[in-house]
């Protein structure tokens, strides 16, 4: 059965580090698998973009660009987003991303770097099993939920994991906190 691994934290705390030095780190099967991406998708579809395009503009989120109509890709996934909650509800992407997640359970164990609000939890323990889902509530001296969207949300299985030093270790001692955990 696979397992989802769920970071939540403000922005800027180092999530997307922490999981890609987790399954650096991984001894099994690992996927990371951000809420975001089917969503980032979506939206670039829209204005006929393609997977390759959306993968390219990861490393340019906040840069204006012409082909956006002079808009950064984060502004076009904020207003996205936004849309298509008040369309079809606030559990919209978590549903969206749980169907792209099927796909990946051939993999042990999924990492999510990017949970930010309860239904995304909620969807991936009605998905996977609440037993298999772990949540880690990321901190950061200083670092908050102010002029953020989501905040930390809650889960039985639930630890809190500081990342105050922003260390090459980091997935090693995520891996000794979740010991245990996995199945």
């Amino acid at each position: 059965m696979t397992q989802v691994i769920m970071l939540n934290g403000p922005r800027t705390v180092g999530k997307n580090y922490i999981a890609d030095k987790f399954i650096e780190q991984a001894d099994i099967n690992t996927r990371m698998l951000p809420i975001t991406w089917p969503m980032k998708l979506q939206a670039m579809a829209e204005r006929n973009l393609t997977p390759s395009d959306v993968h390219v503009m990861e490393f340019a989120k906040d840069c204006k660009l012409a082909r956006l109509g002079g808009l950064s890709p984060r502004e076009v996934y904020i207003e996205f987003g936004t849309r298509m909650r008040e369309q079809w509800g606030q559990d919209y992407f978590a549903n969206l991303w749980s169907m792209h997640a099927r796909a990946y359970t051939s993999y042990k164990l999924i990492v999510v770097p990017d949970a930010r609000f309860q239904e995304e939890v909620d969807e991936a323990c009605k998905e996977f099993g609440e037993h298999n889902v772990i949540l880690v509530r990321v901190h950061r001296e200083d670092f908050g939920w102010r002029n953020d969207i989501g905040s930390y949300l809650k889960h039985w299985i639930a630890i809190d994991f500081d990342n105050d030093a922003q260390s090459p270790d980091v997935g090693v001692l995520l891996h000794e906190k979740v010991r245990g955990l996995l199945l």
